[in-house]
């Protein structure tokens, strides 16, 4: 039988098929797949004294190991990778300022190709804050007790605030003129609601126990009960005369009733006020000096109670209670001068600021042990602090105090006795905490 001409030419196109690989032959090399970028932080939140560590190696790539894939770092997704390609998959790195701050990682597998992810990492933006309520200029401000910044006028308050407590990452501002409690978170000063307590209570202070929120009202002579998961305000728990300062220890609420005669015009006995916050009733009515205007709680968790005296002829004293006994222990600290302040720091130290409307050498610093009541500085030595001292928040071996008329915070180390300015925090600041 004779071959057709036709088959050489089809035999060569088959034998040029199969050496391409076309018409069912051996196929090539697989096509390389990008990987897939992946990290976690660790602690998942922290601040400006944070060391954080970012892991990559939960990366993977369909072809690669992960430990031959390449990774890099952008510590603030600005578009400038901060570290070098590097097949080390951990790095740590710590921010130098707060804020939210968003994590670029890029992961380069062996082929060249890449994938990018982000998250997101919240700092406050103060890592040791002090925070100021500047009275006049009606803001709060922050001095960072890190790195020494000052956040002047970070928040705006309402009308007159006059006191500060924090709870459960909150600030709670009690702003007399508005006759309310101001919200705002500590981390950052972002409002967090508002509180309204009623026309013509002008509340002064605001302490917690448990889920309550209790409230001080100078002029109604009460003390309004809170629900912190509601905000509801409940009915208000008469008191005795002028309530300023309050605070919970040992289970109880004790309130200072300033009681000013306005009809006689002059302070009469000072008292402090027991309720129970189990039924918000009035137990017990404890005499102390004159004109209670501040309260403070020692290592012991008895409370010291700062009576200012009636700024002529009577002198400021601490009278301190025992909460378990309500019980007046030992004799009143007789510090001298009309002090207005208190703070006590975790070494039993209390520091008390004394003022004077006509005389500024009475006005300054003074000095006790809380657990002896040993006196270190009275008004026979007082501390000078700037022109018009106002505050005081004891915080790290200092104490903290605020200038009314050079609109300054000032620092006392208490090792050396050093007294620094820190710089200008805003208009007028009063009241100084430090959580």
């Amino acid at each position: 039988m004779r071959i057709p001409k036709i088959l050489p030419a089809i035999l060569l196109l088959g034998s040029l098929l199969a050496a391409s690989g076309c018409g069912g032959g051996a196929e090539g090399p697989p096509a390389n797949s990008p990987p897939i970028a992946a990290f976690t932080v660790t602690p998942a939140s922290g601040t400006t004294s944070t060391a954080f560590e970012f892991d990559a190696s939960g990366s993977t790539d369909p072809e690669d190991p992960t430990t031959a894939l390449e990774v890099r770092w952008d510590w603030e997704s600005d578009g400038t990778f901060d570290t070098a390609w590097t097949t080390t998959k951990t790095s740590t790195h710590q921010y130098s300022t707060g804020g939210t701050k968003t994590i670029t990682l890029e992961v380069r597998d062996t082929g060249g190709l890449t994938d990018v992810t982000t998250r997101s990492l919240a700092l406050p933006l103060w890592s040791q804050p002090v925070f100021i309520i500047n009275a006049v200029g009606q803001t709060l401000s922050v001095y960072d007790r890190a790195n020494g910044s000052i956040h002047q006028d970070a928040a705006t308050l309402g009308l007159y605030p006059n006191f500060f407590a924090i709870r459960e990452g909150l600030i709670y501002v009690v702003n007399s003129g508005d006759n309310n409690v101001q919200l705002l978170n500590s981390n950052d000063l972002s409002p967090a609601g508002t509180i309204e307590l009623g026309v013509g209570n002008n509340p002064m202070q605001i302490a917690f126990s448990g889920q309550k929120g209790y409230v001080s009202n100078l002029f109604t002579n009460t003390v309004s009960v809170i629900d912190l998961t509601t905000g509801q305000v409940g009915t208000p728990i008469p008191v005795g005369n002028g309530p300023t300062p309050i605070a919970v220890v040992g289970g109880k609420v004790f309130v200072g009733n300033t009681n000013y005669d306005f009809a006689a015009g002059g302070f009469q006995q000072g008292t402090v006020s027991l309720i129970n916050p189990a039924t918000d009733q009035v137990t017990n009515t404890i005499p102390v000096g004159t004109n209670p205007s501040a309260m403070a709680v020692d290592g012991s968790g008895r409370l010291h109670v700062v009576c200012t005296g009636d700024y002529a002829s009577v002198t400021g004293e601490v009278w301190v209670i025992d909460p378990d006994t309500e019980q007046v222990v030992g004799e009143p600290v007789a510090l001298g001068g009309f002090p207005t302040a208190i703070s006590i720091s975790p070494d039993n130290t209390a520091y008390v600021i004394a003022t004077s409307y006509l005389e500024p050498s009475a006005r300054g610093l003074m000095v006790y042990d809380a657990q002896t009541f040993e006196i270190i500085h009275s008004i026979s030595n007082i501390v000078p602090v700037g022109t018009n001292p106002a505050g005081v928040a004891a915080a790290d071996g200092y104490a903290y105090i605020t200038d009314f008329d050079e609109d300054s915070l000032y620092s006392y180390r208490a090792l050396t006795g050093e007294v620094a300015n820190l710089g200008v925090v805003g208009d007028a600041p009063q009241f100084v905490g430090a959580p």
